[in-house]
């Protein structure tokens, strides 16, 4: 007699050690009724098959504030968490770096041109909830329209290193008449380091080379923007200032 195949609801019903906790956020998953805290127990189901996670579900946000920060922190700082270990720190990084890569496709509401006031305000809004080090480039064109944008990250919270030859890549698949280099400081304050003063230097002469304009390297922190430009903080984000 041939067997019958097993369905999802009795292969769930079979494998949740929790009294059906699993099987029921699945069904609610599946109307769109479920709280914040039970759509990251959710995403836990695939890294801890055997283990109960609506404590840590609660933990977790409590320490990043929401799932997007969760997703968005890096592997050092989910590993202090009591009860991530790296492979689940691992999971969750690497799953907000592909979520991240599909928001990258999505056209992203830029100011109308690159004036300091409205790129600083857009910065805010775009860098406040990264938990890891990431570098951007946004492409200019002649009358300073952004109208691109390419993004290096890492998984790690302090640094993220920029290869000029990624750089150079850049400028010759958009072609553009000036950049913009931004990259955030998440704990801290924006001074910049040695490597960052590295850098810049070492971008400005790629970009004179070619005839691009390097119009600025701003770096944000929880605390503050600064520009190369200017030499200092423009913008403290406490208090939403313009450029000083």
């Amino acid at each position: 007699m041939e067997k019958k195949e097993e369905t999802f609801s009795e292969f769930l019903a079979k494998s949740d050690l929790h009294g059906g906790h699993r099987k029921r956020i699945y069904e609610r998953a599946c109307k769109g009724d479920l709280c914040a805290h039970e759509r990251l127990e959710l995403i836990l189901f695939s890294a801890l098959p055997r283990r109960n996670t609506n404590d840590l579900a609660h933990l977790l946000l409590s320490e990043f504030g929401s799932i997007r920060g969760v997703l968005n922190a890096p592997v050092e700082q989910l590993c202090r968490v009591p009860g991530i270990g790296e492979s689940v720190a691992c999971f969750l990084a690497s799953l907000g770096v592909a979520l991240q890569s599909e928001a990258d496709e999505l056209p992203v509401s830029y100011p109308a041109r690159f004036t300091m006031e409205d790129f600083l305000t857009f910065m805010h809004k775009e860098y406040e909830s990264i938990g890891c080090e990431v570098l951007d480039v946004y492409i200019l064109d002649d009358v300073g329209r952004i109208y691109g944008r390419k993004r290096c990250s890492s998984l790690r919270e302090k640094k993220v290193e920029v290869q000029l030859r990624w750089l150079m890549n850049v400028l010759l698949d958009f072609n553009p008449s000036g950049i913009v280099l931004v990259h955030n400081h998440p704990c801290g304050d924006s001074k910049p380091s040695q490597s960052d003063d590295y850098t810049t230097e070492e971008c400005k002469s790629l970009c004179g080379k070619n005839g691009v304009i390097f119009c600025d390297h701003l770096i944000y922190s929880p605390l503050g923007i600064y520009s190369y430009n200017y030499g200092k903080i423009v913008k403290e984000n406490e208090n939403a200032k313009g450029v000083e």
